[in-house]
């Protein structure tokens, strides 16, 4: 068996020697051979999951390192019996030289436009601040009718599943304080969350596992394979924290990239990263979404949880009923609120970051700019399932006790003059930051980004498809 071996791999070094040698319309006489590139890159940077590795892995391994490695099944040397794993050494340097080159060879440019962009973010947050007028706190005349008309009135809650739990759980607690009791409605509610929220959570789940994951593998696979083409092999490249190629940067041939196949050229051409400008507007516009059921978020919580005032008893904590049948909340107990915080705003919120990180990630993996946009439109209907959930699933009457309920906006005047668009511009500034963050530091998807599809891509795309 070892003789087997030991002939396969010679006979796959001589064809991979061959190949370098050859010519660049010899090495790519059909598209056919881009999926046997793409499988023989795939074996390369595979890691064997037993103890026993089949002929076409050991070639493979062969032809990558000069030396094809033992089963797992030899005697572990005593370094390795003691503990320490020369894998997990090479692969901490790796993470280790990719973090180094990023940091070296990293342009100025994101780092100064992150930078300005926290400077501006902060100041907006200061200005708004101190800028905010309350006629009540600075000593104004609340008489005049210009402030008067800048006095925000209390507000309806949304037609949603988390706001029926909230209204049913302030309605049933008020009820049964005055003696009614009402726990079947909260028990529904709450019923109705959960079932919201697991179904968000598996989908997400799913959406990682058999979605995301698959074109993370897929890209990187194009892109390893661009690499070691347009560097001049192996020799002329560096591995990632993942095993994957990139090139050193004076090695970097242009004109190699003609002698790669249309359907090679494609692929490449159609990773997000190649048009970063294009990708940037659409991850801004993904982010808003998310952004708009943060700031939801975050207006429930200043309203229900700090302006709200604390009462003893949830009997006092609903208002007469006015000429429009709608009752204000006048105040909530510690304990409603800490259900509110904790079984309501707080899920949601982190469902919202989850699905954004999730998102981006799926976005920046998707390598058709076709996709990119259909991917971005399918991902928003897990943020509508709560609509979905209520419109299908509340009967009408509970309907009805959402409607008629008004909780206190999360700022009871408006700031007079432009200032009022300072919040608006802050939630932009701060989705836009996040982009930006995400694409020239977070994203692991191509990790060790060398940006050098772009130069290539632009003129071909023109060329080829041009109208």
């Amino acid at each position: 068996m070892l003789a087997d071996v030991h002939l396969v791999t010679v006979a796959s070094a001589r064809t991979c020697k061959a190949f370098d040698e050859s010519s660049p319309a010899e090495r790519w006489p059909s598209s056919g051979q881009l999926g046997q590139l793409l499988m023989q890159t795939k074996t390369l940077r595979a890691r064997p999951k037993d103890g026993n590795f089949s002929l076409h892995q050991a070639s493979a391994l062969d032809t990558r390192g000069g030396k094809g490695k033992k089963a797992r099944g030899r005697r572990r040397p005593k370094d390795e019996a003691d503990g320490d794993d020369p894998d997990d050494d090479k692969s901490s340097k790796r993470m280790y030289t990719g973090l180094l080159y990023r940091l070296r060879h990293a342009t100025w440019q994101p780092a100064i436009v992150i930078a300005t962009g926290y400077v501006f973010i902060a100041v907006l947050v200061v200005a708004r601040i101190f800028f905010s007028y309350d006629p009540e706190k600075k000593g104004g005349n609340p008489t005049c009718e210009e402030l008067l008309g800048r006095e925000r009135d209390n507000e309806a809650l949304d037609s949603d599943a988390y706001a029926l739990a909230i209204s049913s759980l302030i309605w049933d607690s008020y009820m049964t304080a005055m003696g009614h009791r009402r726990i079947g409605r909260v028990a529904q509610s709450l019923l109705l969350i959960g079932l919201n929220i697991s179904m968000q959570i598996y989908v997400l789940i799913g959406i990682k596992h058999w979605a995301c994951s698959k074109a993370v593998h897929d890209i990187r696979e194009v892109y390893d394979v661009f690499e070691l083409h347009m560097y001049g092999g192996k020799e002329h490249s560096t591995l990632d924290s993942y095993g994957g190629h990139r090139g050193i940067a004076k090695f970097f041939n242009s004109t190699k990239f003609e002698s790669l196949p249309d359907e090679m050229k494609n692929e490449v051409c159609a990773i997000p990263f190649s048009q970063p400008t294009f990708f940037i507007v659409a991850l801004f516009i993904w982010t808003l979404t998310c952004f708009s059921e943060v700031k939801t978020c975050a207006e429930l919580f200043v309203s229900l949880i700090l302006r709200t005032p604390r009462l003893d008893s949830m009997s006092e904590s609903l208002s007469e009923q006015n000429d429009d049948k709608r009752q204000v909340v006048q105040g909530l107990t510690v304990s409603v609120k800490a259900v509110i915080c904790s079984c309501i705003l707080m899920p949601r919120a982190g469902i919202t970051f989850l699905l954004l990180w999730l998102g981006c990630r799926w976005l920046a993996a998707t390598n058709n700019f076709m996709d990119l946009i259909l991917n971005a439109v399918a991902l928003e209907f897990i943020l509508l399932m709560k609509d979905l959930v209520y419109q299908t699933l509340v009967p009408e009457w509970n309907k009805h006790d959402v409607g008629r309920m008004e909780i206190a906006p999360p700022t009871r005047f408006e700031p007079p003059g432009y200032w009022a668009l300072l919040g608006t511009v802050q939630w932009a500034s701060m989705s836009l930051l996040w982009v930006l963050i995400y694409i020239y530091f977070l994203q692991s998807v191509l990790p060790d980004y060398r940006w050098d599809v772009r130069s290539v891509c632009t003129e071909w795309i023109h060329s080829h498809y041009g109208i």
